[in-house]
């Protein structure tokens, strides 16, 4: 349940932030805050796959190099 509400609540925070800070610079775009939202839900998960890919790599590099490449 915790993980599911931090997914929501880690952009949640940013949106706020970046309303706050952002928010006044762009007065000509409508729902600003929505707007930055919907484009930090898709940002946040795909930064946190990256990030989750790249330790699983390192972390089981052990059957990375057991793979043969004939070459």
């Amino acid at each position: 349940m915790l993980g599911a509400a931090w997914a929501i609540l880690q952009p949640f925070a940013t949106m706020v932030v970046f309303s706050l800070f952002f928010g006044r610079m762009t007065q000509e775009v409508p729902h600003y805050p929505l707007f930055v939202f919907a484009g930090l839900l898709p940002w946040t998960f795909f930064a946190n796959a990256v990030g989750s890919a790249g330790q699983s790599v390192v972390g089981n590099q052990n059957l990375v190099t057991k793979v043969y490449f004939p070459g």
